[in-house]
């Protein structure tokens, strides 16, 4: 691959196109994946304008807000900074656990002979398929299943810079999701997990949990926001936003997250 690269205006406009709807899409997906509820979407035999890389991703508005928070109208670019989720946990007692952190960088690596319409597309395409997959297989998904707010709930945070893997404690295991070759640069996606699930000496997190019976709502009849509304209080905490506060602010559209997000913890 070479360093030089000579792109059309229109191939540029269309990469970064691409390249902020594929950071966007990241996110939902890996989002969305720590609910702890299993997502099935329907299969559509003719794909709409909305379904970018023919994919049925739906697009959430709270999650939304935090990329679009993060990226500030910019978009990763080569050897600038990356993209991060940040995938944590937060204990009842207040504890809180880094269990991942998702990236999305861009080299200075490119090949000017791609095309962006049409190969650089289908790979990105090919890209959040392999992530939809692998964002099923690291402990932060069981550990979605198990979530609730008399245990713990998972949190996420969204932002450019270096991703701060210092968080996630010793022997943490890195996996590269895939790679995609531009006319300009070369992204690539990737996760570096956390194996020790150790707050403290004394307190561990139980990996076995048993996973929540999930209504429509994805709450327990004990943990929907219509029934426990009046048991649970907004406190602020910096950097990260939970899943209960993310489902009552599209339940109830009250929740103000900008600019110190919300967790909803009970009483």
């Amino acid at each position: 691959m070479s360093t030089g690269m000579k792109v059309s205006p229109h191939d540029r406009k269309e990469l970064e196109r691409f390249t902020l709807f594929l950071a966007c899409k990241s996110v939902q997906v890996i989002v969305q994946s720590r609910f702890g509820v299993k997502q099935k979407t329907k299969s559509k035999p003719y794909s709409a304008l909305s379904d970018w890389f023919n994919l049925d991703i739906p697009d959430l508005p709270e999650i939304q807000v935090q990329v679009n928070e993060a990226l500030g109208g910019k978009i990763p670019e080569p050897g600038g900074p990356s993209l991060c989720t940040q995938i944590s946990l937060q204990t009842v007692d207040g504890d809180t656990l880094v269990l991942e952190v998702w990236e999305l960088s861009v080299s200075t690596a490119c090949d000017p002979s791609v095309q962006v319409t049409y190969s650089v597309y289908s790979r990105m395409s090919l890209l959040l398929k392999s992530l939809i997959a692998i964002t099923r297989v690291t402990p932060a998904y069981r550990l979605s299943l198990g979530q609730s707010r008399d245990s713990y709930i998972i949190c996420f945070n969204v932002y450019m810079g270096e991703p701060q893997l210092d968080l996630l404690g010793e022997e943490c295991q890195r996996v590269q999701v895939g790679q995609v070759v531009t006319p300009t640069g070369t992204l690539t996606l990737g996760v570096v997990y956390r194996t020790k699930m150790t707050i403290s000496p004394q307190r561990a997190i139980n990996q076995a949990h048993p996973a929540m019976m999930l209504k429509s709502d994805y709450f327990k009849p004990d943990l929907s926001p219509r029934g426990v509304r009046a048991r649970h209080r907004y406190v602020q905490v910096s950097g990260i936003f939970s899943f209960y506060a993310m489902h009552a602010w599209k339940e109830k559209k009250k929740i103000d997250a900008s600019p110190v997000l919300k967790c909803i913890v009970a009483l």
